[in-house]
């Protein structure tokens, strides 16, 4: 079973497709991290605020209260909503939860997928624009009705890709998932006895800090595109600056010039 959530601020429940939010705040090494406790496979869409994971097959109450433990550590921990749908493939969970409001959760049970479907607008499906005119022409508006064609008709009218569409309208979607990995990292951090504002003996630490990570990613076989310094400063507040380098590394010269 795959449960989609559609993480969002504020999400319109209409006719099309529509949403208001994304991704774009939230780092994936951090949302990875979260939700590596619900499932092994992880696939995040930024650009559509959508998140699949595999959760495995379970009873319909367990997979409603795994789901509901989703909605609330993303609120917990990230302050989003999330509508959840949990179904055996990733359009029907992806439908799923577009037919609920955020911090709702709805399964659709195993076999019923073409009925769960049946009455939702066609403009679900994605369609490019001569596509959703020739179905207009066909009087084709929800995914029941094209569900209903013969197949030799759908082939003959739109061709292979109408073909596939009317399979994810029936609940068929054999795309597969693609699934996220945590990244690793490596730290490498000092301690002050006091307050320390001398530049220089700033930079001296910061040398022996990327030294000590060279090493890190030499003995691990491993290289870096991305440097993080953090500075936790007196006032209790952190100062961080993120480098990104173009090509991975783990020679300490280079990772040096680039802090």
């Amino acid at each position: 079973m795959i449960a989609c959530l559609l993480l969002a601020a504020t999400m319109e429940a209409s006719t099309a497709p529509t949403m208001t939010a994304n991704l774009a705040g939230y780092d994936e090494h951090d949302l990875l991290k979260l939700l590596a406790e619900f499932g092994a496979s992880i696939e995040i869409d930024r650009s559509g605020a959508v998140i699949y994971i595999e959760v495995g097959l379970f009873s319909a109450f367990v997979l409603i209260e795994q789901a509901n433990l989703m909605t609330v550590t993303l609120k917990k921990q990230l302050g989003v909503t999330a509508a959840v749908g949990v179904a055996t493939n990733k359009f029907s969970a992806y439908i799923a939860a577009r037919a609920i409001n955020p911090g709702r959760v709805v399964v659709v049970i195993p076999g019923s997928e073409a009925d769960f479907l049946a009455p939702f607008t066609i403009n679900y499906l994605p369609l490019d624009e001569e596509l959703a005119r020739r179905f207009s022409l066909f009087g084709l508006k929800t995914l029941g009705q094209l569900v209903a064609l013969p197949t030799p008709t759908v082939l003959r009218q739109f061709g292979f890709h109408g073909r596939w569409l009317q399979q994810l309208a029936g609940g068929k979607d054999n795309r597969p998932r693609v699934p996220g990995t945590i990244p690793e990292t490596w730290q490498s951090h000092y301690e002050f006895d006091g307050p320390v504002s001398d530049s220089l003996v700033l930079q001296q630490q910061c040398g022996i800090r990327v030294k000590s990570l060279s090493q890190q990613l030499l003995d691990a076989g491993r290289g870096t595109r991305l440097l993080t310094l953090t500075l936790h400063l007196e006032n209790g507040t952190n100062w961080q600056e993120q480098v990104t380098l173009a090509r991975a590394t783990s020679d300490s010269v280079k990772l040096w010039y680039a802090t």
